[in-house]
């Protein structure tokens, strides 16, 4: 078990100085791939970390760097004074797909892969009945 450093570089991000590691986390079970972005503005470090088995990281890492490299100052006030998103938990009725299942809980098609992501899970995989699901909403 342990931690090993893949790569480091430094990065800009909407002008802003960072750091960008990718690392490799090994434990009983196997082993994560974590991509950490560490964002410097003014005197704070903002840290995201986007992370998934060792197997699916370069299936999941375009989505974790379209997010971290989107970090900017927000200015509108329009989305400065936004409630924020809750994720509530459901149970599934029936046994089908994860697909069929956040269909079911009204999940748009635009946010039914989001959604996967966010539940572990790929929009194929088989649910049972009573399988409590995350969905995200107001």
């Amino acid at each position: 078990a342990g931690a090993r450093l893949i790569k480091s570089e430094t990065v800009r991000v909407h002008g802003l100085p960072a750091r960008r590691l990718i690392s490799e986390i090994t434990g009983r079970s196997g082993a994560i791939r974590v991509i950490s972005y560490f964002i410097k503005k003014e005197k704070q470090v903002f840290v995201f970390h986007g992370f998934t088995s060792a197997g699916c990281f370069q299936r999941y890492r375009p989505l974790f760097r379209a997010t971290m490299d989107g970090f900017k100052e927000i200015t509108d006030p329009k989305r400065i004074n936004v409630k924020p998103d809750r994720i509530h938990i459901c149970r599934t009725r029936n046994t089908g797909s994860l697909k069929e299942a956040l269909r079911a809980f009204g999940v748009p098609n635009d946010k039914l892969e989001e959604t996967a992501l966010l539940n572990g899970k790929r929009l194929t995989d088989l649910v049972p009945a009573g399988t409590l699901v995350k969905v995200v909403g107001k």
